[in-house]
């Protein structure tokens, strides 16, 4: 054998330590194998395909014409969707009336009986509406279907067990249906205007998850872990701020709850041009909102659509749940507005949910490794390698070139199939010369093919034939010294190549590697023709070489060409423009080369996720989060550096949710490119990271919502052959149409979260949204979990007064003109209790509080009390003579609630609540006292006899006018704690537990963390309503952060039977997922 054929010294035969290093790789291995046979990934199991559709022109029938400023009826939304083609692509579902049994999982027997003795046409319908969605609800839970929406009316979701308007909550009852069969559910209301029906239902029930996405304020008492709202405080809500919603709450909440279906009640109200909502909701946010939701329980999702809708978004929303890609959306980025409601939401829900807690790194650390990048930097400065002469072009391996195929098509046609494969087998003739075990070895594509063709994801792909790379194609990113140097492996010896390589580091050549390496470019330039070209809607490239590692002059890190950069530069081409590409890279090695690339260019946003831990490969500052981007492209290069091995899903979900996707909305990229390394999959031997396979699926269905679907994955790294071929697996099951797999639930790591943190911040002033305001101060707690500190001299936890609190509550009167029922000028009523006889405590009754007694009397004007002073950032109370408003006056006003339509039906127990928006002047409202809140006697009589003397008085500590509350035993009025929690503050402090809201005038107790006496409107127009009776005063919750609270013990109302128990979730818990 000549020299050419020597292959080095014969291998000695292996010591002890490296026979129990084998072995225990080996162990690892069996173990990791065994592991990935129990994915649910074979064909027998494959996920359930197709749409239901619910509608019945008697539902068009309830809606249509009422309230007149709607959009749309909903016979001309159903319209539409049969003129586009959609209703035909869908599974009809027969409608039904619902049985009694089913009502019953949600409404009393009394309620039924008074339908039964009055029936109404809407009662009629309303139960027709309610068995349909049931009849749709089980063909999702049974698997006929994917998905379904259903077109209802007349909607019902803010109807209570016991309500008076005739209708049922059927939104609510397909939740309980789900429920009786064991199922976790999501129960997701994107509705503008919030229903307190829906959480108060299940707030008992450790298998439903609520997230409520409305206008107006956060219902009252202390936030509950398993009811969400997220809480638009401004008008004008956009796309973009429901977007940061369901990014930066909903999924990570999703995911850690695990749920099996998601029930969303999805009324339209909150699309454009829906006077009624005030939000801005385009149909391409809707959509986006659908196809994030499909992320969750496998898919199953069903919308119950109620009352009238606006075509463009029923069409955008059935597209979506259909699978089918549209034109690449507009920029989305949310408003400052949305921004601090997110924020709020995050600091209000974090302590329950570790998903959703945040880090900020430490200043030190920032410091240290500026100066660390710096060093690096001035150490690796210079010139920039230079090119070699022009003698030297670029020379051919002997085979033609392939002319491109590509024909001018329409700007975004629709596809004719949904998935694109290429792979060339030719590709596995690269190979190490000197070394068979390389990580990077032709066995990784074989493997990969093998896998997709056993669970038959293969054969349902559209197979495109891979091309040679021209020479153009790869001078558009690479220098031509660069590719003159590669073209001549083929001429070379194994010694000439073995120099060859030495020039890069970690890279081998062979005599087939320059063919290889245009091969796979061409591969991923072939896939990106499809897709821009309407042929197919995504598309999945196995290759290899890989490429993201390989620069402008420079090879390396097993990476000749840069496969990703080829692709992009030839989409642009194709386009003919400044196409706006995303390059998406999760390889755990940095991708130096593609950044190298990019860094210039504003219109490619390249994103990486890799560890960037001293002298991880590549190492250097390349991977720094400092390295945003130079010129016109600073700010689109995104790093987030793992400092250390074992990131895991929680990490790479946060990292998605918390900068990719809402960066990638606000670019509103048109095609999106995917560095596919696997090499941060668990049992890597090169990455260290704990990814599973399920994680990089459901990142694939992530980015589909971008760019009109318009997705391509180019294979770069993984080198442990059985995680590879599953992470592919997924990954090409999403983009073939398949409901992502939910990876296990966790939490982020703090090292990661602290990463992330890093990225944010450096990139904030590039992306508006990033900037997430700063967390709002937490209000002093007590010990013992109250939501105010119990001072040592408070008596308002002893018996209370029933009779005298009653009737100092009936008494009160908030406003400028006399009492209800009493005209102006009339001489107030007799005191109840004067001349009546002392209250007798040995009968149970207590006398009123002494002053004298550790009780604090009110404040009396009469005494002297200061008034605010403006120097103290404290407004003073408006003088009418110098015209400023009058003081509120709530003695007037049905109007409101007649002219609206809001007021009609309303439910015991939740009504005025319906009405968010600011009452008008003279709107009326009595407060009904609670006769068993044991801490009522707190309530003081209001001074003077009146209590508020402007329509909107401000905090008496910061000023703020957002959502104050009146104290009842001194009557200060000061912000609630979604604004600076100065009452709850005030309460801690004075041992005041009774308040009363200026927005809603309902009074909340913090002794008993529950509403007592909710307000319930006053009518005194042709439409009077009598005042429903008083709902009991809330049961004593756990304390805020739920010490103790897990699957074993959740917390029950004491009279609650227990709710069927969900096996495999743990409940939230504090300090884990």
């Amino acid at each position: 054998m000549g020299r050419a054929g020597r292959r080095g010294p014969a291998q000695r035969g292996a010591g002890l330590p490296e026979l129990k290093r084998r072995g225990r790789a080996r162990s690892r291995r069996e173990g990791l194998e065994a592991e990935l046979q129990r994915l649910d990934l074979g064909a027998e199991a494959a996920a359930p395909t197709g749409t239901g559709l619910v509608y019945d022109e008697e539902f068009a029938a309830s809606v249509d014409g009422s309230p007149p400023e709607a959009p749309e009826p909903l016979s001309a939304s159903w319209a539409k969707l049969e003129q586009l083609g959609l209703a035909q692509r869908c599974v009809r579902v027969q409608c039904r009336p619902a049985t009694d049994e089913e009502l019953l999982l949600v409404h009393s027997p009394d309620y039924l009986a008074r339908m039964e003795l009055n029936p109404t046409p809407a009662a009629g319908s309303s139960r027709r509406a309610v068995g349909s969605l049931l009849s749709l609800l089980r063909k999702v839970l049974s698997g006929d279907v994917r998905n379904g929406l259903a077109l209802l009316g007349p909607p019902g979701r803010h109807e209570e067990p016991d309500g008076t308007s005739g209708r049922f909550n059927g939104v609510a009852i397909a939740a309980k249906e789900a429920r009786s069969g064991g199922q976790r559910v999501l129960l997701v209301d994107w509705c503008s205007r919030p229903s307190w029906t829906l959480p108060r239902l299940f707030q008992d029930d450790p298998g439903v998850l609520y997230f409520g996405v409305h206008g107006g304020p956060a219902p009252p008492g202390p936030p509950r872990p398993l009811s969400v709202h997220v809480c638009w405080e401004e008008v004008g809500v956009t796309s973009g701020d429901f977007a940061a919603a369901f990014l930066q709450l909903l999924l990570p909440l999703g995911c850690q709850f695990q749920p099996q279906v998601v029930v969303v009640a999805a009324a339209f109200d909150t699309g454009l041009g829906a006077p009624q909502g005030h939000i801005g909701m385009t149909p391409e946010g809707l959509a986006l909102l659908t196809h994030l939701l499909g992320a969750l329980a496998g898919g199953r999702l069903l919308l119950a659509l109620e009352g009238p809708a606006e075509q463009g978004g029923v069409g955008a929303v059935l597209r979506a749940l259909l699978g089918d890609s549209g034109d690449p959306p507009p920029a989305c980025a949310p408003s400052p507005g949305g921004l601090a409601s997110v924020a709020r939401a995050l600091a209000t829900y974090g302590p329950f949910w570790s998903c959703l807690r945040r880090h900020e790194p430490r200043g030190e650390e920032d410091d240290e490794e500026q100066q660390e990048d710096e060093e690096e930097a001035e150490a690796l400065g210079g010139p920039e390698e230079a090119e070699e002469p022009p003698g030297t072009p670029p020379e051919e391996d002997g085979e033609e070139e392939e002319e491109e195929e590509e024909a001018a098509a329409a700007p975004w046609p629709r596809p004719a199939a949904r998935t694109a494969l290429l792979h060339d087998q030719r590709m596995e003739e690269h190979v190490n010369p000197w070394d068979s075990q390389h990580p990077e070895r032709p066995q990784r594509l074989r493997r990969i093919l093998e896998r997709l063709e056993e669970l038959g994801l293969a054969q349902r792909c559209l197979r495109l034939r891979a091309r040679l790379a021209s020479v153009a194609q790869l001078r558009a990113c690479h220098t031509a010294s660069h590719v003159g140097a590669l073209s001549a492996c083929r001429r070379l010896s194994p010694r000439e190549l073995q120099s060859l390589s030495g020039r890069y580091p970690s890279l081998f050549l062979c005599p087939r590697s320059f063919r290889c390496a245009r091969l796979a470019a061409g591969a991923a330039c072939a896939a990106v023709s499809a897709v821009l070209g309407g042929r197919v809607q995504n598309a999945l490239a196995v290759v290899r070489p890989p490429g993201h590692h390989a620069g402008p002059g420079s090879a390396g890190g097993f990476c000749l060409f840069n496969n990703v950069a080829v692709a992009a530069r030839h989409g642009q081409r194709l386009a003919g423009g400044a196409l706006r590409v995303l390059i998406v890279d999760w390889d755990v090695h940095h991708g130096n080369g593609t950044q190298e690339i990019f860094e210039d260019d504003p219109s490619v946003l390249y994103v990486s996720l890799h560890r960037h831990d001293g002298s991880f490969f590549p190492g250097g500052p390349g991977g720094s989060p400092r390295r945003r981007g130079r010129g016109g492209g600073s700010g689109f290069t995104l790093n987030v550096g793992w400092g250390g091995p074992r990131a895991g899903d929680a990490d790479y979900l946060a990292a998605m949710t918390r900068l990719v996707l809402p960066v990638a909305l606000q670019f509103a990229p048109q095609l999106v490119l995917v560095s596919a390394g696997f090499d941060a999959g668990r049992g890597d031997p090169l990455g260290g990271c704990l990814v599973s396979p399920q994680t990089f699926g459901l990142m694939t269905h992530l980015l589909g919502a971008l760019a009109g679907g318009r997705l391509v994955l180019v294979l770069e790294g993984g080198y442990n052959l059985g995680v590879t071929a599953e992470g592919v697996a997924q990954c090409l099951g999403v983009l073939l149409g398949n409901p992502p797999v939910l990876p296990p639930p966790g939490a982020p790591q703090p090292a990661a979260l602290g990463a992330l943190a890093r990225t944010c911040r450096l990139l904030e002033g590039a992306w508006t949204c990033l900037r997430l305001p700063a967390p709002p101060a937490e209000p002093p707690k007590g010990e013992d979990g109250d939501d105010v500190t119990r001072p040592p001299d408070d008596v308002t936890g002893g018996p209370p007064t029933p009779l005298d609190t009653v009737l100092r509550l009936e008494r009160l009167h908030l406003g400028a003109g006399p009492p209800p029922g009493h005209a102006q000028g009339a001489e107030p009523p007799p005191d109840p209790t004067q001349g009546a006889e002392p209250p007798d405590p040995a009968q149970g009754v207590e006398p009123p509080p002494d002053p004298a007694q550790g009780v604090e009397p009110p404040p009396d004007p009469a005494q002297g009390v200061e008034p605010p002073d403006p120097a103290q950032g404290v407004e003073p109370p408006p003088d009418p003579a110098q015209g400023v408003e009058p003081p509120l006056d709530i003695t007037q006003g049905a109007e409101l609630l007649a002219d609206t339509g809001h007021g009609a039906g309303l439910p015991p127990g939740s009504a005025p609540w319906l009405l968010w928006e600011e009452l008008e002047e003279g709107a009326p409202f009595a407060v009904t006292p609670l006769r068993d809140c044991p801490h009522l006697g707190a309530v003081a009589p209001p001074p003077g006899g009146r209590v508020l003397r402007e329509p909107r008085p401000p905090c008496a500590a910061c000023g703020s006018r957002r959502e104050n509350w009146v104290c009842l035993s001194c009557y200060q009025v000061l912000c609630g704690r979604y604004v600076r929690g100065h009452m709850e503050a005030h309460g801690g402090a004075h041992g005041h537990p009774l308040v009363l809201s200026l927005r809603d005038l309902s009074s909340w107790c913090y002794r008993c963390g529950g509403s007592c006496s909710p307000p319930r409107p006053s009518f005194t127009a042709s439409n009077s309503a009598a005042t429903p009776p008083p709902s009991p005063c809330d049961p004593p919750k756990p304390p805020p952060l739920l010490k103790g609270y897990t699957r074993a013990n959740p917390p029950q109302s004491p009279a609650a039977p227990k709710p069927p128990r969900a096996p495999g979730w743990a409940g939230p818990t504090v300090g884990g997922g």
